[in-house]
């Protein structure tokens, strides 16, 4: 019987999603910390039932997609994390990940606009890889779709959620909100785009038509480069300039963060392509190596009583490169 642990480790990857994916999403926490005045002990048990909230979240969400998938992945070779799984071993599964993503919110504040975002979510899961809906397979709306269950309502929920705990008081929580999902968005169009990139093989095998087997790896490329790209470096800038408002510090960390990743960007050739390389240096190490951090330096300097949080940061999520 496929197992929790189990399932993580063939399909999660704790290295993977976890230690590339989290880290950023975690960082909208630490903002609403840093300019919340939250009790120390309010603070620790909203951030363990947040990361609570996240592993079944995403447990879920990889549950079903490996779901919708068994049969193609099946004719293109593909592993699949469920795909010797009974009925029952997946009905435990589903109620394991839906118990720990829906769970915390019975501690967690929650309000109307929480509400709809959590259902927004777990229906986003199941249209986008199950039929009739089967977004996954509708072309750049199915893009879209990914962009908003990966990356903007989840950002946007633990923001608000945050918001909440500290009792509202960051009066510029709108603009914050307005910029980050912007910037969300995009970044979640351009992941998803790599990602099919990366699958496109496989798809083919399967017979799964993404945005990328549809228009092709040559014209996706252009788009990547020439469109999508620059919308996440284009949207990523006012939402820098935003935090700067709280983080004075923010552009110093920033300048010498592009030096050490142009440094990166001239001497490390093995990505496969140009723009691969351009977002694994620029973007993707920023988002996981450097933004948590410089937002964790300022909380722990701030508020002495969330001193513990980097050094559970680095356990938790530090990638090993």
């Amino acid at each position: 019987m496929i197992s929790f642990f189990q399932f993580f480790t063939k399909k999660l990857r704790l290295s993977n999603p976890w230690r590339y994916k989290v880290p950023l999403l975690i960082s909208f926490i630490y903002f609403m910390l840093c300019v919340s005045n939250v009790n120390g002990k309010v603070a620790a048990l909203s951030f363990f039932a947040a990361i609570t909230t996240t592993i079944g979240f995403m447990g879920f969400g990889y549950l079903t997609n490996d779901l919708a998938d068994r049969k193609k992945d099946m004719l293109a070779g593909k592993s699949n994390s469920v795909s010797k799984s009974s009925s029952l071993e997946i009905a435990l599964l589903t109620l394991l990940f839906i118990s720990l993503a829906v769970g915390p919110w019975f501690y967690l504040p929650v309000d109307e606009t929480s509400i709809l975002l959590i259902i927004e979510e777990l229906s986003l899961f199941i249209i986008y890889a199950f039929p009739p809906f089967r977004l996954k397979e509708k072309g750049f709306f199915g893009v879209i779709v990914d962009g908003l269950y990966a990356h903007l309502v989840p950002g946007f929920l633990a923001s608000w959620t945050f918001f909440l705990v500290g009792s509202k008081s960051y009066d510029q929580f709108a603009v914050f909100a307005l910029v980050l999902c912007a910037w969300q968005l995009f970044s979640g169009i351009r992941n998803i785009v790599s990602h099919q990139l990366k699958d496109l093989d496989t798809d083919r095998a399967s017979g799964t038509r993404t945005f990328v087997t549809i228009h092709g790896k040559e014209k996706v490329n252009r788009w990547l480069v020439g469109l999508f790209i620059p919308l996440e470096v284009i949207s990523l800038i006012p939402f820098l300039f935003f935090i700067q408002q709280e983080i004075t510090f923010l552009v110093i960390a920033v300048c010498v963060f592009i030096l050490v990743a142009w440094q990166r960007w001239k001497t490390n050739t093995n990505a496969e392509t140009k723009a691969k390389h351009f977002t694994n240096e620029f973007l993707d190490r920023f988002y996981i190596h450097w933004f948590p951090y410089v937002l964790l330096a300022f909380l722990a300097f701030g508020q002495s009583n969330l001193w513990w949080l980097p050094s559970l940061h680095i356990i938790l999520f530090h990638p090993a490169s």
